[in-house]
């Protein structure tokens, strides 16, 4: 992922000489076209030199993911006008990540032998010249009218409105089925977004056919449908909207995805698919009445069992990060049953990935999609993971070129130790005090096994020679060590009371009670736990002193709150 976001900036500094400096915008407010430009046309430059078809699908959804998601809490229009406020937005918020999606629509309705030809116009109109927007725009629509395609002036509400639509379907009577921007969301633009709309119909029969319609002010879209089949929209390059299928449409897409089939969905699609039903189920939390029932989404994210196509994982990655506050929470029952459910989806690609290692194409997207599954596979505890990353440490230490990225190496180290006996963690610990490689101690506390965290790991805490050394590397390690041994198993009842009676033994001598008391606090998910600290500061007498003993009862009281807050907050997803 690293080197393609560098090869993202980098071609998207070079295309910016032809548009941001062989033509001038005459404001500053204009700055965002060719900001725009430049990531469209720098993104297609990467695809070309990578040979690569994926990775332009990649941009498009992960283009398309963000703005999205920032476009329902923030203003993400280009500025118009030359108001120092809007100026100065250019440069503290990506509002000019909507630019190169709406430029995608834009090609995507004038075809993009007709787009391209207006670029071309252009910039050789008006190189080292000052323009603006406008000027732009007419010569595409200049342009595209010699092309024999029609655009209107509608649709520069994509520039000028806030946020986006919200498209549903109805099916009217047995054989039309009827597309329009719904009434009750987007309220204060309804009926005024231009859109071409591509519909893919699907038969029981098997047999499928494609509809492309253009959506204008108050208007709606007729399809034959007969009732039974399936309809999906195809967003392809382009698609700024939420749309909000009937409970029943949900069901067959769902059941087509889970089928051998789903492929015959593109990888946009089928990430668009799963992003709105991300999106509709959190919805649900809101009581907004769009929202969609938890199990059509369980079925519907269910395929992924079957998916090895990053694209296509994208937006249910971004949901395991959503969710992923719920995974400590193991003593409640919506932690266990949602990390359950995120782990079942994870299985059936990590064994695809490990049988069909040799034989997957060995490209930037299959090493993004190795290590995010194999991150969420560790999370989650799958045995077969870790098994694997504890091979993947000991052949490190045969032949220590295996692991080259600071990626693989810190799933090897922590998770490679997260399951070793005793004899693997001293080889380890062995090899990193002999080479001096402090920066790597803190792994050391990923271990699980009790016997090591309890009697091996505190003795790394607190030898005498910890307590001597002046090494400002050496003391940073111990001092991570602690941190990471909390973070770590302050959630394991057992461990943690073991660490209430040590902690002035175990802590490093360079931080306080208070901080060490605060650490372990902000590291436990159960009343449990909190309570357990409260009578440990009471009978071991860390502190003394009122002021100090209430401000920890004010901290755990303030985590007690975070806590039930987060159980409160997830309900709706059981």
């Amino acid at each position: 992922m690293r080197k393609i976001e560098v090869a993202r900036l980098i071609a998207h500094k070079i295309t910016y000489q032809w548009f941001g400096n062989a033509i001038s915008s005459s404001r500053w407010s204009f700055f965002w076209l060719h900001d725009g430009l430049a990531t469209l046309f720098g993104e297609e430059a990467i695809v070309k030199t990578l040979n690569n078809s994926e990775i332009l699908d990649f941009f498009i959804v992960q283009n398309q993911y963000e703005s999205l998601h920032l476009d329902d809490y923030f203003k993400m229009n280009p500025p118009l006008m030359n108001n120092l406020s809007e100026i100065n937005s250019l440069f503290s918020f990506p509002c000019c990540i909507k630019v190169p999606i709406v430029l995608r629509m834009l090609k995507n309705a004038i075809t993009d032998k007709a787009f391209r030809s207006g670029i071309h116009t252009y910039l050789h109109q008006h190189m080292f010249k000052s323009v603006t927007f406008y000027e732009f725009w007419l010569i595409q629509v200049v342009t595209a009218e010699s092309y024999g395609y029609h655009i209107t002036d509608k649709f520069l509400n994509w520039i000028l409105y806030e946020h986006y639509p919200f498209l549903k379907w109805t099916q009217n009577g047995s054989f039309y089925v009827e597309l329009a921007q719904a009434s009750d969301f987007s309220t204060l633009h309804y009926g005024n977004w231009w859109m071409r709309i591509n519909v893919i119909v699907k038969s029981s029969s098997g047999q499928s056919y494609k509809t492309r319609q253009t959506l204008e002010r108050h208007a709606s879209i007729f399809a034959l449908v007969i009732q039974g089949d399936m309809i999906i929209v195809d967003i392809q390059q382009t698609g700024y909207y939420r749309f909000e299928y009937s409970d029943e449409n949900w069901h067959k897409i769902a059941h087509y995805l889970n089928s051998s089939e789903y492929k015959n969905v593109s990888a946009i699609n089928r990430a668009k698919i799963i992003d709105d039903a991300c999106y509709f189920t959190i919805a649900r939390k809101f009581n907004i009445r769009r929202a969609m029932d938890i199990l059509t989404f369980w079925k519907i994210t269910n395929y992924l069992r079957q998916e090895i196509n990053y694209v296509a994982w994208y937006p249910m990655f971004k949901m395991f990060e959503y969710l992923s506050t719920l995974i400590p929470f193991s003593e409640h029952t919506i932690g266990t049953f949602i990390k359950q459910k995120l782990k079942e989806l994870l299985v059936g690609p990590f064994e695809i990935l490990i049988v069909s290692l040799e034989h997957l194409p060995e490209n930037d997207l299959t090493i993004c999609l190795k290590q995010e599954i194999f991150k969420w596979a560790y999370t989650l505890r799958h045995s077969p993971c870790l098994e694997m990353a504890q091979r993947k440490l000991l052949m490190h230490y045969k032949n220590p070129a295996s692991i080259n990225s600071p990626e693989w190496k810190e799933w090897a180290f922590c998770k490679g130790l997260l399951k070793a006996n005793m004899s693997v963690w001293n080889i380890v610990k062995y090899r990193w005090m002999k080479n001096k490689q402090y920066e790597l101690l803190p792994y050391l506390a990923c271990t699980r096994d009790p016997s090591i965290i309890l009697e091996y790991l505190p003795y790394v805490l607190w030898n005498p020679m910890t307590y001597e050394t002046q090494d400002t590397a050496i003391i940073r390690s111990y001092i991570n060590i602690f941190h990471t041994f909390v973070a770590k198993h302050a959630n394991n009842y057992f461990i943690f009371t073991n660490v209430l009676l040590n902690l002035k033994r175990i802590k490093p001598k360079e931080i306080s009670i208070i901080v060490a008391l605060t650490d372990i606090i902000n590291h436990v998910y159960s009343e449990k736990h909190l309570n357990e600290i409260l009578i440990h500061l009471e009978q071991q007498k860390y502190i003394t002193d009122d002021q100090q003993i209430s401000e920890i009862q004010h901290k755990i009281q303030i985590r007690l709150s975070q806590i039930r807050d987060q159980i409160d907050y997830f309900q709706f997803l059981v």
